[in-house]
């Protein structure tokens, strides 16, 4: 039943007598692939766009019967769902959800991890998260809806490698911290509540280290999956609901395997075994069962397999993951047949396996049906990809140099091919707006913020108008964040010590700085943080004691601290806002008839305030105005300081402006003062000042619709952030870029 040539190659020699396809006639065979109908995308995102538009553009007139969409990589399918069905495109994929996917058997998944690792706060933390989980702890006093955001304000501040007990969650006092650190004073309680919760569904579950026989599991399973299911199967059949009817299937199959774990012959279900082992015994049966099938819906593309298309008469074919290693699919080598053996025996080998792709792409391609191929740069983790070797099928050299330069571009980045809309400007995924929400202008600014603005205007929006901040437990370290705020209150509470503070002797100092590390590493991460926070106790205790003896030294210069984290009692007025900002330090010498306005810094190189802030030399201008505007808040000061100088106020020097640095290399700490003249500060302030004014007049939100405006506020920062981007409306694959202070301060 074969036409008489395909892809290039005769009947007679693409065929054995019995029908099955002869490996080396089709090797080097060209399919007939066409450039036009070839699209080279970014990511599992940018494939799922490329569909968007290649249907955009060419599916005008057909049904959704008409269409077929080929899933040659199953990566890409939750993101066909995603972008497809934002744009009003349902998707049904034909081979079904495995069982393993649904809700319930990722629930006994996440309780098995948790049983197995006894004490662990990341498998606690995951079990709490499924929504499932959630919804079962909606009545109790855990409120399982907080439960997400409390495990991870938690993490971020605490660290915990392990769970605490019910009455040891810790619990922070706001003093000293920034507001990214501070705990809400019921948190550890609530916290408490939900392992409680946890455990009393888990019921015999949670105390399963103990083997018993395997069948005696089968009873606490049910009970548990009937807390947390009670009643959720029969709404699923009245409901009508695509997630309901696959939860109800899902609970469906896993009774049946239950079922069939307790009818185990007698040899094996009186074999001891742990919770966590029958669990897991229980998720591998799930991962053998059938597939639930999908809904049935007139409207949906159906998604197909790459081995299936060749059989499907759709006459509109988009074919996603047309990549190296899904077509054709490689195949991990096997000890026992390796590919030379496989070969001498007759069994299928690479060779076949290109021969046969080969000819599905070729039959395909002449089949009269309006074909489009999409390949991805990358896989969702990031990793490179190559496209398959058929793209290159082609006896023209002119031809391969052109589909080389298209796969791998200069840029290497931008989608090339056919469809409409492929600049992002036109078609269904034209960059939707930028969302406004409806909040008032803020009234005041921070003295930190104003340089976030520059860089990202939308990004300063977003946090500090709409006060959104990340939130996750996938950290496994203090980060720059939290490192820096910890070090500055390390660095409060020594400063507040008393003699210490005041000694110039680098014994006395460190003595007291260890001190108050030690206090505050117990308090901030109790007992069992996780492993890494250990060592960067260490490193803090480095920088410390190098700060010691450099500290030693400027007091042994006659500077003495005269305030430690102060702020302005009065308003300061800058471009219409309130100002707000507390200054680390402000030391005077007595001798030198001179002040300074300090800032703590924990980067990593120890950099100059010229280089954080300003002025560039080729035009002048300032893109940091922490420091120039200390000067400002510090106007409230300057009467107490020129009497603890005993001058007249009228003759007060400008107060000095600079780093104390702590950097990784302790060689390089110390102070670092700016180098400005007095009238380059007031420049600073000016600048500020004006991008204050921007802020008050709402300068973060797009003043039109035009690709100008929004490339304007989204700046440089947003299109780092995969999450942003997502934000914006400009896909979830991105490069994730550094936030957050490197000093850990917000100065709210």
């Amino acid at each position: 039943f074969a036409p008489d040539e395909v892809g290039g190659v005769a009947r007679e020699k693409a065929f054995d007598s019995v029908g099955c396809l002869v490996a080396s006639a089709w090797q080097g065979a060209d399919p007939g692939l066409g450039q036009d109908q070839w699209t080279v995308a970014d990511g599992p995102a940018g494939q799922a766009e490329a569909v968007a538009r290649v249907l955009d553009g060419r599916a005008s007139g057909l049904t959704a019967n008409d269409v077929t969409i080929g899933v040659a990589d199953d990566e890409v399918a939750p993101y066909l769902a995603r972008i497809l069905g934002d744009l009003g495109t349902p998707t049904r994929d034909a081979a079904g959800t495995p069982l393993t996917d649904t809700g319930p058997v990722r629930l006994l998944s996440a309780v098995a991890a948790h049983i197995d690792d006894t004490g662990g706060f990341a498998s606690l933390a995951a079990l709490a998260r499924h929504p499932d989980m959630e919804r079962a702890l909606g009545d109790t006093p855990a409120d399982g809806q907080e439960a997400a955001s409390d495990l991870d304000a938690y993490h971020a501040g605490h660290l915990p490698g392990a769970a605490p007990g019910q009455d040891e969650w810790l619990a922070v006092d706001d003093t000293g911290f920034k507001k990214r650190d501070a705990a809400e004073g019921g948190r550890a309680q609530r916290l408490g509540a939900l392992a409680a919760s946890i455990d009393d569904l888990l019921g015999e579950l949670a105390e399963g280290a103990d083997p018993r026989p395997l069948a005696e599991w089968v009873g606490p399973i049910r009970r548990f999956m009937e807390g947390v299911y009670a009643g959720r199967g029969e709404m699923a059949r009245e409901a009508g609901d695509p997630a309901a009817r696959e939860c109800r299937l899902a609970l469906e199959g896993t009774a049946k395997l239950l079922d069939a774990l307790d009818t185990v012959p007698a040899p094996l279900a009186n074999a001891p075994a742990a919770a966590c082992t029958a669990l897991q015994l229980l998720v591998e049966e799930a991962g053998r069962a059938r597939p639930l099938p999908p809904p049935h819906m007139d409207t949906a593309i159906e998604l197909m397999g790459w081995l299936e298309l060749r059989l499907d008469d759709a006459p509109l074919l988009v074919v996603t993951g047309f990549n190296e290693g899904r077509v054709p699919k490689s195949q991990r080598g096997d000890a026992f047949l390796p590919g030379p053996l496989r070969t001498a025996l007759g069994l299928p080998d690479a060779d076949h396996r290109s021969a046969r792709d080969a000819y599905a792409l070729g039959s395909v391609l002449a089949s009269g049906r309006n074909v489009h191929m999409v390949s991805g740069r990358r896989d969702a983790k990031g990793d490179p990809l190559r496209p398959s070797r058929l793209a290159f099928r082609t006896p023209d050299p002119d031809e391969l140099v052109a589909r080389a330069r298209k796969a791998f571009p200069k840029d290497g980045l931008a989608m090339t091919g056919g469809g409409a809309g492929g600049d992002g400007t036109k078609g269904p995924l034209a960059m939707r707006p930028l969302p406004r929400p409806d909040v008032a202008v803020p009234t005041s600014v921070s003295v930190t913020s104003l340089g976030s603005y520059l860089n990202c205007p939308y990004d300063f929006f977003l946090e500090r108008v709409l006060g959104l901040e990340e939130a996750g437990d996938s950290g496994h370290e203090i980060d720059a964040l939290l490192f820096g705020g910890f070090v500055h209150t390390v660095l409060e509470d020594w400063g507040r010590s008393g003699a210490a503070a005041d000694s110039s002797k680098p014994g006395a100092i460190e003595r007291s700085l260890m001190a108050a590390l030690e206090a505050r590493f117990g308090q901030r991460f109790g007992d069992h943080p996780v492993p890494a926070a250990h060592l960067q106790r260490a490193h803090i205790a480095a920088r410390l004691r190098a700060f010691a003896s450099w500290q030693a030294e400027w007091r042994a210069q006659g500077w003495a601290i005269m305030e430690l984290e102060w702020g302005p009692e009065a308003r300061v007025d800058l471009g219409g806002l309130a100002l707000r900002g507390r200054i680390d330090r402000i030391d005077v010498n007595r001798s030198q008839k001179a002040w300074a306005l300090l800032d703590y810094k924990t980067g990593e190189q120890g950099s100059s305030p010229e280089k954080v802030h300003g002025p560039r030399k080729e035009d002048g201008a300032w893109f940091g105005f922490q420091l120039p505007l200390y000067s400002l808040l510090a106007k409230e000061l300057h009467g107490k300081v020129a009497a603890e100088l005993e001058i007249d106020e009228a003759v007060l020097p400008a107060a000095q402006l600079g780093y104390i640095n702590l950097p990784r290399d302790t060689r390089k700490t110390g102070v670092r003062l700016a180098e400005w003249q007095p009238e380059e500060v007031e420049e600073g302030i000016g600048a500020a000042g004006e991008v204050a004014k921007e802020i008050a007049a709402g300068g973060y939100l797009p003043r039109d619709a035009s690709d100008k405006e929004r490339a304007r506020v989204l700046g440089n920062g947003t299109r780092r952030d995969p999450l942003r981007q997502a934000l914006v409306g400009e896909g979830l694959l991105g490069d994730p870029g550094m936030s957050g202070e490197e000093n850990g301060e917000d100065d709210s």
